[in-house]
């Protein structure tokens, strides 16, 4: 999921293909999953305790920093968007390859280490190693008693697949000069599925059939669509007014977010009972999200903006957001058992971020980099 970031760009510039505030953007995500598990993981294992000694508004609010996936997503729709478009000749196989290799290995070595630490009973079940052929072949988000059993966070990865392979069918089309009529079919299909959760299925299935790639086709398209933009140069003609163009796109991103954010913290009834949360919410959500990475495009022109992103030293996460991505909750569950007495506090939070980064460190650097040179 993630390159290095291009050099700093000059103002006047052509717009990098990579800019360590992109970087800056992946990081945030992850970031906000990391709090968002450990909000939700530490309780569960504690009986009780929190994570964050905070209440009221302030702690709700951290539930509802699954918001971080939903960045992914839409970033993802950009940067694949940019995969497909970008080339000369479109060369399907080289683009499965090229998604292959940037997940598959660190996954599956993922994948064995959490086995053999956290779940060896696996091993010896019939039905533990129908879990694992299910997650190796990505089909694991297609059953409910799968989609969560041996790491939470591979569920996504499971739609992001699929995301993949719904781009191999349809990137030819979308090369084509009215391409932008696939991502408005998407949304279509989007809607119809969102609309069928309602009528047809009951509150306590939808996250279940919404999350699927037909729920979440629109914020992948999004992404794609800020890829077409930026690609046929549309963003350049912000060029001359980089930071008043940024500015207000990054504005109006974050009214949108703040907006939905509010949105979720006051409704009175649960998100998936909510006909309004299901139909629209995560459209409003990642709209603000594609305004987000259209106002650092443009920003990324100026070489204070870039310097700003690497002094937050979220690129540097971003760079090894993959991996922390599918090693922080099992790094949780193996401190909860390794040193189940050392209540959650400042320390114990701080030595799961670092062994978190210095475990993501090494699969970035040995496994990543080794099979997919850009990552």
């Amino acid at each position: 999921m993630t390159t290095p970031p291009a050099p700093p760009v000059a103002h006047g510039e052509p717009l990098a293909r990579r800019m360590p505030a992109l970087d800056a953007l992946r990081g945030l995500a992850v970031v906000l999953v990391l709090i968002y598990h450990l909000h939700e993981y530490v309780p569960l294992l504690w009986g009780g305790r929190t994570a964050f000694p905070i209440g009221g508004t302030a702690s709700r609010s951290l539930g509802f920093l699954w918001i971080g996936v939903d960045l992914f997503y839409v970033l993802s729709g950009f940067f694949i968007g940019m995969a497909v478009l970008r080339p000369r000749d479109w060369q399907p196989m080289a683009f499965i390859r090229g998604r292959l290799t940037r997940i598959l290995p660190a996954y599956y070595v993922s994948l064995v280490l959490i086995v053999a630490v956290l779940e060896p009973a696996l091993a010896s079940q019939l039905k533990g190693w129908i879990n694992i052929l299910l997650h190796v072949l990505m089909l694991h988000s297609l059953q409910e008693w799968t989609m969560f059993s041996i790491n939470g966070p591979y569920w996504t990865l499971g739609i992001e697949f699929g995301f993949y392979l719904l781009m191999l069918a349809l990137g030819p089309v979308l090369r084509l000069r009215r391409g932008w009529i696939v991502l408005v079919l998407m949304c279509a299909v989007c809607f119809l599925w969102r609309v069928n959760l309602l009528v047809g299925v009951a509150p306590g299935q939808r996250f279940f059939w919404g999350v699927q790639i037909f729920g979440m086709l629109d914020e992948f398209a999004l992404g794609i669509a800020l890829a077409m933009l930026h690609h046929r140069g549309w963003l350049d003609r912000l060029a001359d007014r980089p930071i008043r163009a940024g500015g207000l796109l990054l504005v109006l991103g974050c009214l949108l977010i703040a907006g939905c954010f509010w949105y979720f913290l006051t409704m009175t009834i649960d998100y998936w009972s909510n006909p309004w949360t299901v139909l629209f919410s995560r459209t409003v959500l990642c709209l603000g999200f594609s305004l987000w990475i259209a106002a650092f495009l443009v920003l990324s022109r100026e070489r204070w903006f870039n310097r700003c992103a690497q002094a937050t030293g979220l690129p540097w996460i971003g760079k090894v957001s993959f991996s922390v991505y599918l090693y922080h909750v099992p790094v949780i569950l193996v401190m909860h058992r390794a040193a189940e007495t050392w209540l959650p506090g400042p320390g114990w939070m701080a030595s799961v971020v670092a062994i978190t980064l210095l475990v993501s460190y090494a699969s970035h650097r040995w496994v990543e980099q080794r099979w997919h040179r850009s990552a």
